[in-house]
């Protein structure tokens, strides 16, 4: 009923995020989640022409400026022109939830040592409670797919066991929420200068056959806006590789399929000039294309058909998906140095002085901006 009537008002849904409505001919922008509504406008008189049409139709309660929703905290600086997105109340009811008093457990300054503590279950070792295990991992991933993507690798390598978590399991949970409370004011920001630029970038990144259990790799990427990271992923690949450009190949493609909806995404916002417009390489019906940066030159080749596909016969067919983007000239890649590689914390666990770069690359806040 709520997405008729928004169309009744001259209001569009995004095809790459149907959530996401854009008024034909007003500059306004509509992100609609359940019973929970954020409208965004340049123009206050378009603002009050929608409070006043989507009103007469529905009860609503005007809440002012976003400061807060769906448990994310929400600042703006518009003097400086900048904004930032944390969870500092989630994490504290998560922690009041989970019974995690401050005084009651010491600090720790990375979200996983190492990862010889989680592998699967060996026979005859001690369970741990399989529901609250599925409880505190529901909590925490919630929180890394929001603001905290330095803890997404450490929260999915903890997710793969909550069929048969064991001991060993909850402690490196435990491990992890202690982690969480003393980085308690992690925010995101944007606006704030940066080596990523305002464009919208990506990073991919991969660890060659990093599960030695099973010998798969871990692909993952990130993409930032406006100096800030807006979508990330870490994740296992389906699939067992050969080699390191392999994994980095695959993992390319896995971040193609997720970045090319953002630049819809984007332009719909009315942000073209936040997409960076390069010559094409082919006729394409985009005048933009997305741009994405990698560590392993014998995988940008493959993505970039500078070489042939000899190596890479047997891959399954969507991991060319990256490739074929490329023919189209709808995906630029690029090498990066590993120094500079924002994915890097997405795809192994990082000893503490790379750890703190990796934090420092993904411009997330602690103190004063």
């Amino acid at each position: 009923m709520c997405s008729t009537t928004l169309q009744d008002l001259g209001f569009r849904a995004s095809p790459r995020e149907p959530c996401l409505f854009h008024h034909a001919t007003r500059d306004l922008h509509l992100l609609l989640y359940v019973d929970d509504c954020l409208v965004a406008s340049r123009l206050l008189s378009d603002l009050v022409w929608f409070k006043a049409s989507f009103g007469s139709r529905f009860k609503t309660k005007d809440l002012g400026p976003v400061r807060r929703i769906l448990r994310l905290d929400i600042e703006r600086d518009r003097h400086r022109r900048l904004l930032t997105v944390s969870q500092g109340r989630y994490i504290d009811d998560m922690m009041t939830d989970l019974d995690m008093a401050m005084e009651r457990y010491r600090s720790t300054t990375l979200p996983m040592v190492s990862s010889d503590g989680v592998e699967p279950a060996r026979e005859g070792e001690e369970m741990a409670d399989e529901q609250y295990y599925r409880r505190v991992i529901g909590k925490i991933l919630y929180l890394s797919r929001f603001t905290r993507p330095d803890i997404a690798f450490a929260t999915g390598k903890l997710a793969r066991h909550v069929a048969k978590p064991t001991i060993r399991h909850m402690a490196a949970v435990k491990h992890l929420l202690r982690f969480i409370r003393s980085t308690r004011n992690r925010r995101l920001i944007f606006g704030r200068e940066s080596n990523h630029g305002h464009h919208l970038i990506g990073y991919s990144d991969a660890n060659y056959a990093a599960a030695e259990e099973q010998r798969r790799s871990t692909a993952g990427h990130i993409f930032f806006l406006n100096h800030g990271p807006i979508c990330w992923r870490s994740a296992l690949l389906k699939n067992i590789t050969v080699s390191t450009a392999e994994a980095e190949y695959c993992g390319m493609s896995i971040a193609a399929r997720a970045g090319i909806p953002l630049v819809t995404i984007v332009r719909d916002l009315g942000g073209a000039d936040l997409l960076p417009t390069m010559p094409r390489i082919r006729t394409s019906s985009l005048n933009t294309k997305l741009y994405l940066l990698g560590d392993n030159e014998a995988a940008i080749a493959l993505t970039q058909g500078s070489c042939g596909l000899g190596r890479i016969r047997h891959v399954d067919l969507h991991y060319h998906f990256a490739r074929e983007r490329c023919r189209d000239g709808r995906l630029h890649v690029q090498h990066v140095p590993t120094a500079a590689m924002a994915a890097d914390g997405l795809t192994k666990p990082l000893v503490a002085v790379f750890f703190n770069n990796f934090v420092a690359q993904l411009g997330l806040l602690e103190g004063e901006c």
